[in-house]
């Protein structure tokens, strides 16, 4: 493609529509636009960037710092000049000719890799490059990929909301805004070739990209916070803009208002995805950053929601220090995620100990911690590596990039993530994609081959945000319990005939025994017999299985020895036809998934309660041998078979209805 026709923006619309001549240092402006010479216009306004903006106070104040990987820049920095481009971890080699920035070169037209291309991390490389090692090599690429750009993606009518526009998407124009380009213009200002003509288009575009924000932002969700966030930058860093002070206003009261509609009280952004509120916490971060910089009033909102949603990553929290992938989630390292902003909140001892992996500070208080709202209960017996942790999710549909997967169950124990799912992989229209997803790609119940349907009849609502999601839960030194239930309907019509309650009693101290957990499953049909799947994905090297019992060291699962219902046990591996079942993604990358074991107990019947035990192995294994319990619905009696011959008896009741 690469043409050669932008930016669309005239000399006349920018100097007379977007530039404040009246602000100091460009009143010689005013003259050369009453003479209609935009040639001088173009010359004042890039020498008034030059002497304006300094790069030092810039960073100092944004609290950047040039603690990346030099080798590695230097390494991405050199491809970028044979452009050699990625995106969405897949590389493309232009082989030296111009970048075509509409290009998609995926074998299968992954459409984010265009969008993701614009995103400009080769830009924000190059711009790294040049200010480390002042090569100017780097910083006459960075303006020559940035020409290439601006001339070729030209900005589409503000008369249109082209959403799915792939160099102008809305959200692209956030990230380029609150991430790259601010960076990227204090970083290649020095240079030679950072000339007039690259400085006023630079802003043109720049302010291009604030028209667009201004008007064309999402309604809600994480992409309004990125494009709320590029807003603000906007208007604070170049504050000679007509309309900064406007856009400054708007910005803040968007954001300010979105963190008490997105964000419920227990801590949890309303998507209800590891990963998103990794999103979510980030561009918070950098508005702080932005605002505490450049001397603005902070809303208090902004601190007491951030450190909130920044304890819900210790909450989460696995053994090995990483989060779970809930929803389109993230598997990334908590320490990572805090120590960014502990200087924010220097007396949070759990961030503090957080961002240290351990080492300062004190692990908190709690182990098991119930979210009330969002419907999420962790288990652990403790902070240490080898602890075990479970993990429920009794919560509501989130507002965005759900899974069908209510009443799923985590657990790492043992040093091993053994009781995993399908995770999140790359937004495709893969079989993969489509996989995890699905509720057969999570540890929860199909109904007559059927899935969770919660898409079909989900709708948002702000009052969403304030009610309990229904989870029942109960916290105490020796038993954690929780109960919550799926009715929203199975299939595509998402028929409504069956409800699954599902309890789960985590025992972590009792009688010397190790800890383990008790799943109940009840299953209510209105009318007819049923077949019900509860699966189990296991990420183990071997799965066995003797009767209704499997082994995936370092776990058992002990099914009841007294089944009075029809139960039958399977295992597959990796299977593609004729639907998908078994697979794990390890990243959101195309490609990297790779085949686990699937363990389903298939019950026939109309009412039916079935109950699993979860029991971490380790060398006192076998002093648990059994499980008893009625597969009567109304029964709440559930007995552990111990090696030495006693029998530990329970109520279910008892259990839940303990004082948290």
């Amino acid at each position: 493609m690469c043409k050669q026709q932008g930016p669309l923006l005239t000399d006349k619309e920018f100097f007379e529509c977007g530039i404040n001549a009246d602000i100091s240092g460009l009143e010689a402006l005013k003259d050369a636009l009453g003479c209609g010479d935009y040639k001088t216009c173009r010359k004042i306004f890039a020498e008034y960037v030059r002497s304006v903006f300094d790069s030092d106070t810039f960073f100092s104040r944004l609290h950047y710092s040039d603690n990346f990987d030099e080798e590695n820049v230097i390494r991405k920095a050199e491809l970028a000049m044979r452009h050699i481009m990625t995106a969405c971890q897949i590389p493309h080699d232009f082989k030296d000719k111009c970048v075509d920035w509409f290009s998609n070169p995926t074998f299968n037209g992954y459409q984010e890799w265009t969008w993701q291309l614009n995103r400009h991390a080769e830009l924000l490389t190059l711009a790294r490059a040049y200010r480390t090692t002042g090569d100017e090599r780097y910083a006459e690429e960075c303006c020559a990929l940035f020409d290439s750009w601006v001339k070729q993606a030209t900005r589409y009518s503000l008369d249109d909301n082209n959403s799915e526009a792939l160099c102008w998407r809305s959200i692209e124009c956030g990230i380029r805004m609150s991430v790259v380009w601010p960076e990227v213009i204090y970083s290649i200002l020095p240079s030679n070739a950072c000339n007039d003509d690259i400085i006023v288009d630079f802003f043109k575009s720049i302010y291009e990209h604030a028209l667009l924000l201004r008007q064309f932002h999402a309604s809600l969700g994480n992409w309004l916070i990125m494009e709320m966030s590029g807003l603000l930058h906007i208007a604070t860093l170049f504050p000679f803009f007509l309309k900064a002070e406007e856009w400054f206003g708007y910005a803040i009261d968007k954001l300010s208002a979105e963190l008490e509609k997105q964000v419920y009280p227990d801590g949890f952004q309303f998507e209800l995805s590891s990963g998103y509120q990794q999103v979510v916490i980030i561009y918070y971060g950098r508005v702080l950053r932005l605002l505490t910089g450049y001397g603005k009033k902070v809303p208090e909102v902004f601190l007491n929601t951030l450190r909130k949603m920044l304890h819900i990553y210790i909450k989460l929290m696995r053994p090995n220090g990483a989060l779970p992938d809930l929803n389109d989630g993230s598997l990334s390292s908590v320490k990572g995620l805090v120590a960014p902003y502990i200087d924010l909140f220097p007396n949070d001892n759990d961030l503090q100990w957080a961002a240290s992996g351990g080492e300062n500070g004190m692990s908190p208080d709690k182990q098991s911690f119930i979210l009330s709202y969002s419907g999420i209960a962790v288990f652990r017996t403790g902070w240490a590596e080898d602890d075990t942790w479970l993990c429920f999710d009794g919560g509501p549909y989130g507002a965005a990039h759900q899974h069908e997967d209510k009443l799923n169950i985590l657990l790492h124990t043992r040093g091993k993530y053994v009781l995993t799912e399908g995770n999140n992989y790359a937004y495709d229209s893969s079989e993969m994609r489509k996989y995890v997803l699905s509720t057969r790609a999570h540890n929860t119940v199909l109904v007559d081959g059927m899935e969770q349907n919660r898409k079909k009849t989900h709708c948002w609502h702000d009052d969403m945000l304030t009610r309990h999601s229904g989870l029942q839960a109960s916290l105490s030194l020796h038993v954690d319990a929780c109960r919550a239930s799926y009715d929203d309907g199975y299939g595509d019509e998402a028929d409504k005939t069956v409800c699954h309650e599902r309890s789960v009693y985590f025992v972590k101290k009792l009688s010397g025994l190790p800890p383990f957990a008790i799943i109940v499953d009840r299953l209510t049909a209105s009318a007819g017999i049923h077949s019900y799947e509860i699966q189990y994905h296991l990420d183990a090297d071997k799965v066995t299985t003797n009767r209704l019992n499997i082994t995936a060291a370092p776990l058992s699962i002990i099914a009841p020895t007294d089944n009075e219902c029809d139960v039958s046990l399977s295992v597959e591996y990796g299977v593609m036809e004729p639907e998908w079942n078994g697979w794990t993604a390890d990243s959101a990358v195309q490609g990297d998934f790779r085949p686990i074991y699937i363990a389903k107990y298939i019950l026939k019947g109309q009412n039916i309660r079935f109950a699993t035990l979860l029991l971490p192995m380790d060398d006192s294994k076998g002093l648990i041998v059994g499980l008893e319990g009625s597969n009567q619905i109304e029964d709440t009696k559930l007995c552990v078979k111990l090696a030495d011959g006693r029998e530990l008896n329970f109520d279910e009741n008892e259990w839940l209805e303990r004082k948290m």
